[in-house]
Parts: C-alpha cells; structure tokens; sequence
C-alpha cells in the first residue's frame, strides 16, 4: 500500500520504518535540514532498549498537494501544528483516510472543523502510539519495548475503517488498540501525562530530580488521579477501562514503579525531553484540559499547584 506519514519527528520515523519493514510503499514529509538529512542518508533510528540501529531507505517528500493519491495518511505532528495542517489535507481531492497520531484534547472539534472544510468524502481516525524518544542530530532514538501500543478510532462510531488498518499494520511490530470512545481516551491519556510534564518542568527538566523528591512524585499521582475524577464527574467514559486502576489502588503502590521510571534514561526518552522541547504543545494541552477541568465540580488542589510549575509561552 501507498503510505505516507506526516512528519519526520520520532513517532512519524518509527511508524515509517515499521510500515517499510512490511513492504509497504511508504513516504515520509519532510523539511529543510530534516528533508535533506532522509534524502542524503536514510532514515537512521537507534532503537535504545534493543541497543540496535537501523537505517531505512524512503521515499522523501516536502508537500502534499491536492492531487497527492496515498491510500493512507497518517499525520504525527505536535498538537500545536495540528490546525495548521488541516487545510492543507482538507485540500487534497484524492486521499480519503487520514490518521491524526498525538496528543488532543478536543478531538470532537477537530473532526468537525476538518469535515467541514473537505473536499470531497474522507475518513478522519485518531491514533495514539506508545513510543518515545528524541532527535539527535539526523538520527532518531527510539524507545519502544515488544510490541508498541496503538491505539486508535473514530469519533462517529463508524468501524470500516479496521479493514484497511488491520492491513496496514499487519506484520508490523505494532499492537493496535480499537478504543469505541477515542475523544474520551485522549482526554484519559491528557489526565495522567500532563501531570507528569508538569513535574518536569518543575525540574527544569531533571529527571532524577522528580526522583529524588517524595513529595513531588506523590503530589504528580494525586493529581493524575484528580484528572481521572474530573471526566468520571463531567461523564466521559473511562478508556482504557484499566485507567482507573489509577484511583483503585494506593499511591504508595505506583510510587516506587514511578520514582524507578523517572531516575533511569528511559524516563527522560519517554517524557523529559519532549516536555521540555514541546513547550508550545505543553502549553495548549494545559489550555485544553483546564478547560474541561472548569466544567466538573471536582476540586484539583494537587493539580492546581503542578499547573503553576509549566513554563508559559514567552
């Protein structure tokens, strides 16, 4: 099939080689230095925990037209540059199934603004992979265990789009999860992992830091918790349904996983570095989920105060 990821960060470089990997005709959008990079050498991931490189020849692009024909898209950008974006597929006259992969907490508004201003008939799916990592110079290293998560669905309910993602991913090292309530599970996931950013920030990005200091580490799992609470209470079912194992069982159980998680590099891979680089992004998700947090009655004190750690825009 005919693939191509939006964008050359981390996540869209791994699902890019996945999709290789299988035989897939795939093509990755880049720019400027990242787009000559992928032209001139491949694409280069280090695959931290299996302590492996691999480099992988694609197809390179620098747009995507109106008349671009691709049997999928998928687009793995910043939440911030999502907006932007749209457009520029709203445009395209040929592609009918698009797969936004990110953070969002308003994927109900992003479908609606992007069908509006289609041409034509398009699926749009949401999607969410379970990979870190960062950019070092013109490789990627990538962290991602077995098999990495997927998880991914629609906002109208709508399920012939399994067909060709099943294709898609099959063979791949991917384990794609159907959520029946994607908006719900982005709100879910926004509810545990901004907690987390926060926390780093209030490190500055140190993470051994957060490690190292028991009241931060305990104040991030009572605001997680906290989030959890305010979609329970605004009726947003819980997705996945093993998320309230979050409000289940005990801090004191998570805390000792946690304090490990944030001392080691993995730690960093996975969340530091990103929290840190991806300020604008940080920023918008605070926006989004503090606005779905003055909707509930619930009282965040915890969440309130690892709110005021985030670096604002300047």
């Amino acid at each position: 099939m005919k693939i191509l990821v939006y964008g050359a960060g981390v996540l869209g470089s791994y699902l890019a080689y996945e999709f290789s990997k299988v035989g897939h005709d795939v093509y990755i959008l880049a720019r400027r230095k990242r787009y000559d990079a992928l032209k001139n050498e491949g694409l280069i991931i280090e695959h931290h925990i299996q302590k492996q490189i691999t480099v992988t020849n694609v197809n390179v692009v620098n747009s995507f037209d109106k008349m671009d024909e691709y049997d999928a898209v998928f687009v793995v950008m910043q939440r911030i540059q999502i907006d932007d974006v749209l457009p520029i597929l709203a445009k395209n006259e040929k592609c009918k199934l698009y797969v936004l992969v990110g953070n969002n907490g308003e994927a109900e508004k992003t479908y609606s603004k992007f069908i509006n201003m289609s041409h034509g008939e398009k699926t749009l799916l949401f999607g969410f992979q379970g990979s870190g990592g960062r950019r070092e110079n013109n490789r990627v290293i990538s962290v991602h265990k077995g098999k990495v998560d997927f998880a991914i669905g629609n906002i109208i309910k709508d399920t012939e789009y399994k067909k060709i993602i099943d294709k898609i991913f099959d063979g791949t090292k991917i384990k794609l999860w159907y959520c029946d309530n994607i908006d719900s599970w982005l709100k879910y996931h926004l509810a545990v992992i901004m907690p987390i950013a926060y926390a780093v920030h209030w490190a500055k990005g140190d993470m051994k830091k957060i490690s190292k200091s028991k009241d931060i580490l305990y104040l991030t799992l009572q605001a997680m918790q906290e989030g959890i609470e305010v979609l329970i209470n605004l009726g947003y079912p819980p997705e996945p349904k093993s998320i309230l194992k979050i409000l289940k069982w005990p801090n004191w159980v998570w805390y000792l996983p946690f304090k490990i998680v944030t001392g080691t590099k993995i730690g960093s891979l996975a969340a530091g570095d990103h929290a840190m680089a991806a300020i604008n992004e940080m920023n918008l998700l605070f926006l989004e989920f503090l606005e779905i947090k003055r909707k509930s009655n619930i009282k965040t004190p915890s969440l309130d105060k690892l709110e005021s750690y985030l670096i604002k825009n300047s």
